[in-house]
């Protein structure tokens, strides 16, 4: 038996060593890359789970303390909140209108060609109320009062006129916004 072979038998761990080394040389960095990727690829794809829109369940809602809820109508566009209630002759005892805004900014509302009184919540952009208007009347122009805020507002929610005394509701209250689509 040669040294070399002895040396093999009496020390196998130089031998597993030797195969261990030429193995990391062959494929080392293949292995790095592939590991990087994949971890890269469980981020992405974790983070695009939590950032996808949820899946909305019911009718968008505005849910003030004491669980009170409205079923929402959603003005948007400009359009939509030019008119307003304006084109109800009666408001449901269980719905409310809520306007969202581009941005927080004073908003001012005012209540032309409407048909009955209402309540008015000015709410900033984490739904918490900064301003309320309690029995704002209709009226016809020129004639017409404009209801403005001293916060600045994203949301406005219109509730049936007595909403907020009946209610007990106030200035700092959280609304809390649901399945209100993006």
């Amino acid at each position: 038996m040669n040294p070399e072979e002895l040396k093999r038998q009496m020390h196998p761990e130089i031998e597993e060593e030797k195969r261990r080394k030429e193995f990391n040389r062959k494929y080392g960095a293949a292995i790095k890359v592939g590991v990087t990727t994949l971890i890269i690829i469980i981020i992405i794809a974790v983070f695009s789970i939590i950032q996808a829109p949820k899946k909305l369940e019911g009718p968008p809602q505005a849910c003030f303390k004491h669980d009170v809820c409205f079923n929402l109508t959603i003005a948007r566009t400009m359009q939509e909140q030019e008119i307003g209630l304006s084109n109800y002759t009666s408001f449901p005892y269980d719905s409310a209108m809520l306007f969202i805004f581009e941005k927080a900014e004073v908003q001012r509302m005012w209540m032309k060609d409407m048909q009955f009184p209402i309540d008015i919540f000015w709410l900033d952009s984490r739904a918490k109320v900064v301003y309320i208007e309690k029995s704002a009347q209709p009226c016809i122009p020129p004639n017409c009062l404009i209801y403005e805020p001293t916060a600045m507002a994203k949301y406005v929610i219109e509730t049936r006129e007595g909403f907020a005394a009946e209610n007990i509701q106030y200035i700092g209250d959280s609304v809390e916004l649901r399945n209100i689509p993006k």
